[in-house]
């Protein structure tokens, strides 16, 4: 019993410590530590770095680790944190922000820009729906610093083999250590992404309301993928530790032309009739599509009456990786009482399949390219996740390679008797 606990404190341990891309090199900024008792912020005027304009369109940076992380949340909105990255930086010296830790710096990119403070009506308003939009989730125990960094690495990444411009978001959620027991550490966790499931649908409906013909594609890894599998179920009209996104009035749609703006009426987006919490007019969305890499969320919650089960309502598209070999999500099982298995381990049950979601679920088996690692440089390294990448971020309609399905085995030749 001894070992058994044992193991699964280290598990938790492990969970709470994905590798970040820049954490050999990361400088941390100021107002960032390594608890939550210091709220990491980005300090306006602080120099990133940019792509080349033609391929990144806007990138916004949510920060909501100073909203509320439990209890009632309606207000919550309210205290998270909007900043723009510009390319406008004619008032600002590379002097003046080189060694003072004003936000973070940026390293191997072209061009040179800023943060600047912006508003919720501003990332929604001025948001260009003819660019599709890319929303990253990261994992856990990634400080403020490292979440802008890892955002950024995967930008660039997704602009080397782009020709369509995009925008980008990056979801910086508090994730930082909060106790010394793993377990502790990991439980509170897994109870503050239900809390960034329902801000992340907020935001996206409010999106999606404003406009609905919006390309959105959502890439999470990690709890950040389980924050993702959350609001698209609580978009469905679902329900997720209690709470639904409160009720909006909608205005009525042209009679002229009901299916104006949207760029695939007919796409399968089912979530008329699934709840009485005002889902009808999600019918008028452009679908939204999502990768989930290394999922920390029980296998089974994507089919229909489980946690997540209105998910793939709202989802033309989605991508989950499965390596066997995580090392670190093969623990999942014991951080729980119910022993389900993580989703990043064994792959989405009862998904992918014709008869249970039409198709939408595509699973992707990384256990050669990633092997025994539980690291977001690792797994967005593979060269399978990345041709994967493009379709389901709307960057390019090219499809997936079919799975693989077993051959049957021919017949045993009749043996003659004698």
């Amino acid at each position: 019993m001894r070992a058994i606990f044992g193991k699964s404190i280290i598990a938790a341990a492990v969970l709470c410590a994905p590798i970040s891309s820049a954490q050999a090199d990361q400088t941390e900024p100021v107002g960032t530590t390594t608890g939550e008792t210091t709220t990491p912020e980005i300090t306006v005027g602080g120099h990133e770095a940019l792509e080349d304009s033609a391929v990144v369109g806007q990138t916004w940076l949510l920060n909501t680790r100073m909203a509320p992380q439990c209890g009632w949340l309606g207000g919550g909105m309210s205290r998270v944190q909007f900043s723009k990255l510009t390319d406008n930086d004619a008032e600002h010296s590379d002097a003046e922000h080189s060694d003072a830790g004003h936000g973070p710096s940026g390293r191997g990119y072209s061009g040179r820009g800023h943060w600047v403070h912006g508003t919720f009506e501003q990332s929604i308003a001025e948001n260009d729906p003819s660019m599709p939009m890319i929303v990253f989730v990261h994992g856990n125990r990634t400080q403020s610093g490292e979440a802008i960094r890892d955002g950024k690495n995967l930008r660039k990444r997704i602009a080397s083999f782009s020709a369509e411009p995009f925008n980008f978001v990056i979801w910086s959620w508090p994730s930082n250590r909060i106790a010394r027991s793993n377990r502790v550490d990991v439980r509170t966790k897994a109870t503050r992404s239900d809390a960034q499931s329902y801000y992340l649908a907020a935001w996206l409906r409010e999106l999606k309301h404003d406009k609905p013909e919006t390309r959105i594609s959502l890439i999470g890894y990690s709890f950040g993928s389980r924050i993702i599998a959350g609001a698209l179920h609580m978009l469905g009209g679902g329900r997720i530790a209690g709470r639904t996104l409160p009720e909006v009035e909608v205005p009525d749609a042209p009679e002229e032309d009901d299916n104006a703006g949207v760029s695939n009426p007919s796409a399968d987006n089912s979530s008329e009739g699934t709840d009485a919490n005002g889902v009808e007019e999600n019918a008028k969305w452009q679908p939204l599509r999502a990768v989930l890499i290394a999922g920390a969320l029980d296998a089974d919650w994507l089919l229909p009456g489980r946690r997540n089960g209105l998910a793939l309502s709202q989802v033309d598209k989605m991508l989950v990786t499965k390596n066997d070999a995580d090392p670190v999500l093969r623990w999942y099982p014991m951080i729980r009482s119910r022993r389900s298995e993580a989703m990043g381990y064994v792959g989405p049950r009862g998904c992918g399949r014709p008869y249970s979601d039409g198709g939408k679920v595509f699973t992707l088996d990384v256990n050669c390219p990633v092997g025994r690692a539980h690291s977001w440089c690792r797994y967005i390294a593979s060269r399978e996740i990345n041709a994967h990448l493009a379709p389901y971020t709307f960057l390019h309609e090219s499809e997936p390679p079919a799975k693989k399905t077993p051959v049957e085995a021919p017949p045993m030749p009749e043996i003659p008797q004698p």
